[in-house]
């Protein structure tokens, strides 16, 4: 779907369209209440069956509520056809662009999920807004489940998660059925998009069906139904092995990742692989799950792929800062030396986290192409944001050495600096005596590697992170098991402690 402006402007229109339909029933009847007696804050209470039974007309003896209900069924769930669903008088067009800002909304949500600058605020504010959108889907009952309905395979991830959210929004099996469905048939895309859907969804219910389809399924479909159980920690069949050695690079992203969660056939020669392996997000994922399993000498084995001779792994080098002790800075800014590694190397000395890093990284600043990445490392490590600078700079692409990047003899153009260089050094040369030398810090909060303490839920999401990763990796026997992708109420909820 595509998204028809910003979501202030969507909000206005929104407005006017919802005071035109109520001016409309205005002329139409005295009492326009009677016809839209729907408590939507109550509406959400309800439990769903009651949702998408209720009836629109309500009598003048309902004035105080907020409508008339039909009798409770007996049991919570049951079987039901879509008749039940009510198709309130609404206006379609409000359906849609509750629908399309759901998808916008939730499609931003997934991509910011590990943001290096947004917290568990930020994503909650977002999530909020998405759940606002949902509610008014449901009250559109029978005409939003028909709108929703053709998105789920409709080749476009963000779609088809929304989509999945307003058919399992209701909790009626028949729904639930026609998600599965289109799981198993889906184009790619929107068979991601309902598997981030299911994850954020329900689905106790789907169990049998879900095991169903790891065992029996080709493996597309398996791994999405293995990845759904993983996400919410329910019991998988017994196919992880084969499923592993799978050669689609999606498949095995998603298989390394429900390894990570729920244990496995996991071993370190996997993880070599996954390291040789040209997809820098297979490799990502596989470091991920190694230490989510506490695999013995993570740090170790990073080392090893970062420095070796032929294919050094620059995923290894940036998650050597996030496993790796304070005397792998040596190595670090050896790396910054090499065009090609130069990027992971100042991504692991944002994660390392120590302040002796700081000098390093301000030197970097003066290299254009890497003043981005070391910008990044400063505010991960000290909170603070650089200031743009319109400075011209002219210099030899070189590294931090002072040497020539062997890689490439390049003269940059005169052009702008990226960030104000002074600045920069004055507020370290201000502020340094307030961090600790050998203490890590993320986003100036020092974090105790003993637990995950008190700042943990103030990080931002990358550094929760990578934070996690680190404590599961050094000591997996004291640390819980914690869901850092799922809603940030949730998260909030749970102790890490």
């Amino acid at each position: 779907m595509n998204r028809a402006g910003s979501s202030d402007v969507i909000d206005f229109e929104l407005s006017q369209l919802g005071k035109q339909v109520f001016a409309d029933v205005e002329r139409a009847s005295p009492d326009p209440a009677h016809l839209f007696a729907i408590d939507v804050k109550a509406l959400a209470q309800e439990p769903s069956e009651c949702r998408c039974i209720r009836t629109i007309n309500a009598s003048p003896n309902d004035r105080e509520g907020s409508a008339r209900r039909l009798e409770r069924p007996a049991a919570r769930r049951r079987s039901a056809t879509m008749v039940e669903l009510v198709r309130p008088p609404v206006i379609l067009d409000i359906l849609h662009e509750h629908l399309n800002e759901l998808d916008f909304l939730w499609e931003q949500r997934e991509r910011f999920v590990f943001s290096p600058e947004w917290t568990l605020k930020e994503l909650a504010a977002i999530e909020d807004r998405s759940e606002a959108h949902l509610d008014g889907l449901r009250i559109g009952a029978g005409h939003s489940v028909d709108i929703a309905r053709p998105f789920l395979t409709a080749d476009e991830a963000g779609a088809a998660t929304a989509a999945t959210f307003v058919l399992m929004a209701f909790e009626l099996p028949e729904l639930e059925r026609e998600v599965l469905q289109a799981l198993k048939t889906a184009p790619p895309k929107s068979r991601d998009g309902i598997r981030i859907g299911l994850r954020h969804s329900p689905v106790d219910s789907l169990v049998p069906c879900l095991s169903d389809f790891v065992r029996s399924y080709e493996p597309q479909v398996s791994a999405t139904a293995v990845d759904i159980l993983a996400f919410h920690r329910l019991p998988c069949p017994s196919r992880l092995g084969d499923l592993l050695i799978c050669p689609d690079p999606h498949v095995k992203r998603i298989i390394y990742g429900a390894v990570g969660r729920l244990g496995g056939p996991w071993n370190t020669d996997l993880l070599h692989e996954a390291l040789a392996d040209p997809d820098p997000a297979l490799a990502d994922v596989a470091l991920g799950a190694s230490a989510l399993l506490g695999v013995p000498n993570l740090a170790a084995i990073c080392r090893r792929a970062a420095v070796q001779s032929s294919q050094p792994s620059a995923a290894a080098l940036a998650f050597l800062g996030v496993v790796g002790e304070p005397s792998d800075l040596a190595l670090l800014r050896g790396a910054i030396a090499h065009r090609e590694l130069a990027p992971a190397a100042l991504t692991g000395l944002g994660a390392l986290g120590i302040p002796e890093g700081i000098p390093l990284i301000l030197e970097t600043l003066a290299v254009p192409r890497l003043a981005q990445q070391a910008s990044e490392a400063f505010t991960r490590i000290t909170g603070a944001s650089l200031q743009l600078s319109a400075a011209p700079v002219t210099s030899i692409d070189e590294g931090v050495s002072g040497k020539a990047d062997e890689t490439e003899d390049e003269t940059l153009r005169d052009g702008p600096s990226s960030f104000d260089i002074e600045d920069a050094r004055s507020w370290w040369d201000r502020e340094k005596k307030a961090f600790a030398a050998g203490v890590r810090y993320q986003a100036g909060f020092p974090v105790d590697t003993a637990q995950l303490g008190k700042c943990f839920h103030l990080l931002p999401l990358r550094s929760r992170q990578n934070l996690y990763y680190r404590e599961r990796a050094l000591h997996p026997e004291r640390c819980p098991d914690l869901e850092l992708e799922q809603r940030s109420n949730l998260q909030r909820s749970l102790s890490p402690v």
